[in-house]
């Protein structure tokens, strides 16, 4: 662990302002898994990063100052710190301050109070002494008052739930909209605390068997924020978590033995709203799929959605958005009129052209429906109508292979699109499938591709691969079966200093050739860039030779003489 020695309650003064901001991130976001004091002063935590990628993070203190830390992440070897290390560091400050307060706590607690306590104030108040101080805060605290009637509102018997939710999601606008009718990020701060707490009220009415009371509320938000989404002025999408904590709590409705006519009414209004521009233009109709696939009871129903979901994905077309979400909607309504086996009459129906099919396997991959993804990839390259197609969807075969670990068929299919495309990425994936098994694997390999060592393309691979994979002899012998300038310049940095004296007659000839063959200003640039080239790896001693002989075969080329002054 590298020594330190700073306070733990001084950490923003010994720690970079941006480490600081990740660090305090990783935290907001519970990440810090577990924190536990091993040994005395020695405390062990395990961090989790998006992506699921996890770290352990050690730290070492005396009772109040940081005596050392560690991170098994490769920023932290790089860095000597890192985002883990302060949200660890922000964690244990947080722990040893609870514990601090909790001692306090405990030692007021065994002493009569002598601080006049709001319990204290509110025990003593009658129920009218109460109304009228909930009526004066309410006058001079409009949130107050707003969220009060969103927590309440379903109480009062004379009210129609429906109409006082949009009364009172009007009067949230107003409070919060500007005089050019925007929103700064202040008032769309206004707006999501009263989301939040009528979120947090659908989510009570939902434990109450209040399903009514919970529609209402979730359809009074849908009604009213969604078109005001475009008028608020500042980068963090602050109404976004709110809007998807409402479509959240209307998907554990649904789920729930609500009434036939509550589920029909939630229907329709679904329906309705997942068709209109103010969702699409912010990427939120695709939260209203699952729900009405979940809603679906008829054939009609699905006849009437399988519809709408086209329709859906020719504005998104029209519109050039982004398609996958809306391609996967169509597909889920068309697999459950249809079934699973129709996923080729989909493609060949509904799906325009590679690029689309492409992005939709992607988005299948990316909702990690890994068989439902093979599906769509094995149908497409049936249907491909040329080699390169068939790369593509056969690529995406061997993403979801790696996804889930399978390294035997990571190796057929990495080999497959290897020996087809001839890419040499393709080479790499099957030596990062192989693992422990490359060496075995690479000589399977190399008789392969020794069968079709005259194709042009291959050629062009079998330098790089004997080189990377330090197959000197290899290596040595095809430059001397196929020498050229261009080969030499590539390839000798696997090679040289060391096999100087191997590659000295070739690299002489191949200029010799080239000078034969070429006059001029561009021509002695180039040989100097050759010279000066092999001096770079070390290859001193072909450099020279070259020069001498140049000097001696060549000396009536001024151009070339003044390029090898510098020599």
């Amino acid at each position: 662990m590298p020594p330190m020695n700073f306070f733990l309650q001084q950490i923003e003064r010994h720690i970079d302002e941006s480490l600081l901001i990740q660090g305090e991130d990783i935290l907001a976001k519970d990440g810090i898994l577990s924190l536990e004091e091993i040994e005395s002063h020695l405390w062990a935590f395990k961090v989790i990063e998006e992506g699921d990628a996890k770290f352990e993070v050690e730290i070492q203190i005396t009772p109040s100052k940081i005596k050392a830390f560690t991170c098994d992440c490769d920023i932290f070897k790089a860095q000597k710190n890192c985002p883990h290390i302060v949200a660890s560091l922000l964690a244990l400050r947080r722990r040893k301050n609870e514990e601090k307060k909790a001692k306090r706590t405990a030692k007021q607690s065994a002493k009569p109070s002598k601080k006049l306590s709001i319990q204290q104030v509110l025990d003593q108040l009658s129920k009218e002494e109460l109304i009228e101080v909930i009526k004066d805060f309410t006058r001079q605290n409009r949130t107050f008052a707003l969220s009060l009637k969103a927590r309440y509102a379903y109480k009062v018997p004379s009210v129609d739930s429906q109409k006082a939710y949009l009364q009172l999601m009007n009067a949230v606008l107003q409070m919060a909209r500007r005089p050019d009718r925007s929103f700064n990020k202040r008032g769309a701060g206004n707006i999501a605390k009263i989301m939040e707490e009528m979120v947090g009220q659908m989510q009570i009415h939902l434990l109450q068997q209040h399903y009514a009371e919970v529609f209402a509320l979730g359809q009074s938000i849908l009604i009213k924020i969604p078109p005001i989404l475009g008028k608020i002025i500042s980068e963090e999408e602050i109404l976004q978590a709110p809007l998807e904590n409402t479509f959240k709590v209307l998907g554990q409705l649904i789920e729930a033995p609500i009434p036939p006519a509550l589920k029909d009414r939630i229907w329709d209004f679904c329906l309705e709203e997942v068709q209109k521009i103010a969702y699409r233009n912010h990427q939120l109709d695709h939260l209203f799929h699952p729900l009405l696939i979940k809603l679906i009871e008829d054939d009609q129903q699905q006849d009437l959605l399988l519809e709408i979901s086209s329709r859906i994905l020719d504005q998104y077309r029209q519109e050039e958005k982004a398609l996958p979400q809306a391609l996967y909607f169509h597909y889920s309504v068309w697999e459950r009129k249809y079934g699973k086996k129709m996923i080729q009459q989909y493609i060949a129906h509904s799906v325009e052209g590679e690029a689309e099919l492409e992005v939709l396997i992607n988005y299948v991959i990316k909702q990690q429906d890994y068989k439902k993804a093979e599906q769509f990839a094995r149908t497409a390259i049936k249907l491909a109508k040329s080699a390169a197609e068939k790369v593509v969807y056969k690529t995406q075969l061997l993403r979801l292979a790696e996804l889930q670990k399978n390294r035997t068929k990571s190796i057929k299919l990495a080999e497959e699109l290897f020996l087809q495309s001839k890419e040499i990425r393709y080479f790499r994936k099957i030596k990062q499938a192989a693992a422990e098994e490359w060496p075995e694997v690479l000589q399977k390999l190399l008789l392969k591709l020794k069968k079709l060592e005259d194709n042009p393309k291959l050629n062009a691979l079998l330098p790089q691969i004997f080189g990377e994979e330090q197959l000197i002899e290899q290596l040595l012998d095809f430059i001397k079966r196929y020498p050229s300038i261009d080969l030499l310049l590539n390839f000798d940095k696997f090679l040289l200093p060391d096999y100087q004296k191997e590659l000295q007659p070739i690299y002489v000839a191949e200029v010799q050739n080239y000078l034969n063959a070429h006059l001029g200003r561009i021509t002695s640039t180039k040989i100097r860039a050759i010279i000066q080239h092999l001096h770079r790896l070390g290859a001193h001693r072909i450099g020279n030779e070259l020069v001498q002989i140049i000097r001696k075969d060549y000396a009536e080329r001024p151009s070339l003489m003044e390029e090898l002054s510098l020599f």
